[in-house]
């Protein structure tokens, strides 16, 4: 299973919060132990701010369920530039 490619299909279906890559051991391992996904918020799109929390939980929920793997839901927006410059990241 192309994992990458599963979560380009699966981020098309999702509201308020958008898939934006993968980082960790998904992109250095054939079959890795757990799932590292970016992801960023538009906090403009919902009315209730609560609604996030809920929508990450469905979402992880979801990611892990269907991979059968742990996933770590990272917001792009927390990492500073170091994070970003030493972290092998790759965008959906």
């Amino acid at each position: 299973m192309d994992i990458k490619k599963e979560i380009r299909e699966l981020k098309k279906r999702y509201q308020l919060i958008e898939i934006v890559g993968v980082t960790g051991s998904v992109l250095t391992k054939e079959n890795p132990r757990d799932l590292d996904i970016l992801y960023r918020i538009d906090p403009e799109k919902a009315e209730d701010p609560f609604i996030f929390f809920t929508r990450l939980r469905q979402i992880k929920e979801e990611l892990s369920k269907k991979f059968g793997k742990p996933v770590d839901l990272i917001d792009i927006s927390t990492l500073n530039r170091v994070a970003k410059k030493y972290m092998k990241i790759e965008y959906v």
